[in-house]
């Protein structure tokens, strides 16, 4: 079975880890269950790039369990980082056929049994990863996320992709090759699109992990 992550977009998100700290690389991993490969050679200058690649030995890249939960670590791990420095990351796994949050929707769509149409548009997308957590709207969940309250802010999450995506048809994003380069776009919406981004993928793949979702895996 193929690898579901390239070794150039590990290679890339270790040499990201320069700007992180051990206790922190440490911990984001910890927290996804993953332990240091102790058989792990490689060599480095850098201890926070050494640290990263003990941790992505013990990774089995062509487990689709074990790549969502990585998926997390790396959500975690560069938030915060500037546009300029991630941007080498991101585009390297829309090459490996990764965008952030179309790759999520169909990890909770994989997880949770649910069939993956690769026709599907984004929104599309979208919407079947929320029903399948019982996020969408007008989902009848229990508890807080079946809540007016909670409603309301599901509906505002649902069109940050929506909306995303939207952007990037417009030739604002990288994926659709624009014959010319877009203009009047600043930092503020590289911000934008990539905290509003992160905030869908965090709901999604923490909601994924809860032990008390009906039919999660333990």
């Amino acid at each position: 079975m193929s690898e579901l992550v390239s070794r150039t977009t590990r290679g890339l998100f270790r040499y990201l880890m320069t700007g992180s700290t051990v206790g922190a690389i440490g911990a984001a991993f910890q927290d996804e269950l993953f332990a240091p490969d102790p058989d792990s050679t490689y060599e480095d200058s850098s201890v926070r790039r050494t640290t990263t690649q003990e941790y992505l030995e013990a990774i089995d890249w062509t487990d689709i369990n074990q790549v969502s939960r990585a998926l997390r670590v790396f959500e975690r791990l560069i938030q915060g980082f500037e546009p300029q420095y991630t941007s080498k990351l991101l585009n390297s796994l829309r090459r490996d056929g990764y965008t952030v949050i179309e790759s999520t929707a169909k990890v909770v769509l994989k997880e949770r049994g649910r069939p993956v149409d690769d026709k599907d548009d984004l929104p599309a997308l979208v919407r079947s990863a929320q029903q399948a957590l019982g996020l969408h709207p007008p989902s009848k969940a229990p508890g807080p996320d079946g809540s007016d309250a909670i409603k309301k802010i599901l509906g505002s999450v649902s069109g940050i992709a929506i909306g995303l995506a939207e952007l990037c048809n417009r030739g604002y994003g990288t994926g659709h090759g624009p014959a010319t380069a877009p203009v009047g776009l600043g930092p503020r919406h590289a911000h934008l699109a990539v905290n509003a981004a992160f905030t869908w993928c965090r709901l999604m793949l923490a909601t994924l992990a809860d032990r008390r979702l009906p039919g999660a895996r333990n």
